[in-house]
């Protein structure tokens, strides 16, 4: 399990759909800053359901990622989520939306992603949905030998691995050719 002592800042961490270098959401205006340049969501592809849910729907583009990652910061920001819970479950759906639109389809058409956030008492949870080839990530993820050079290890896997190391839970189920991704947090105590 990765553990970050109440004292110290979570290490940063490159952000696997763009490449770039992403520290801890300590300054959530800074976060929003750097994703000018890049396509924004617009309204209709994002519905707050209530005050403790919201839905974004997005293009299977790894360039919107970054936009789910802010409205998914407003949310938990206005929730009173603490920052590191938010910055578990933004990595968390950062992997799994860039591994679904890298890997999980086999044309170039357009496709949709459904993310829908919700706070509940004691945790929050996330359901990603999309019509990609079916993939279980629940599973045991594999294992990464951090002891090996990065020109030694194999390719791969560390995402899920950090998705299973930050997550609570990792479920999944197919139903009407799409995939369903249930990841749940619970709301740390000292968060």
């Amino acid at each position: 399990m990765i553990a970050c002592p109440a004292r110290s800042r979570p290490r940063a961490v490159t952000c696997s759909s763009t490449g770039s270098l992403a520290g801890p959401l300590t300054d959530l205006s800074a976060r929003r800053v750097a994703r000018n340049g890049r396509a924004s969501l617009s309204r209709k592809d994002i519905r707050v359901v209530d005050e403790d849910r919201v839905e974004i729907s997005i293009a299977s583009d790894v360039h919107e990622i970054a936009d789910v990652a802010a409205r998914v910061d407003e949310f938990c920001e206005g929730r009173g989520i603490g920052l590191k819970t938010a910055y578990a479950v933004n990595v968390s759906i950062d992997e799994v939306l860039t591994n679904t639109i890298s890997y999980g389809y086999d044309d170039d058409g357009p496709h949709r992603i459904d993310i829908a956030v919700r706070k509940e008492a004691d945790r929050v949870v996330v359901v990603i949905e999309d019509d990609g080839r079916e993939f279980d990530p629940s599973g045991p993820p594999p294992e990464v030998d951090f002891d090996a050079s990065l020109e030694d290890r194999a390719l791969g896997g560390l995402g899920l691995f950090l998705v299973h190391e930050l997550m609570d839970s990792v479920d999944y189920r197919r139903a009407g050719g799409r995939n369903f991704i249930t990841l749940t947090k619970s709301l740390a105590a000292a968060d």
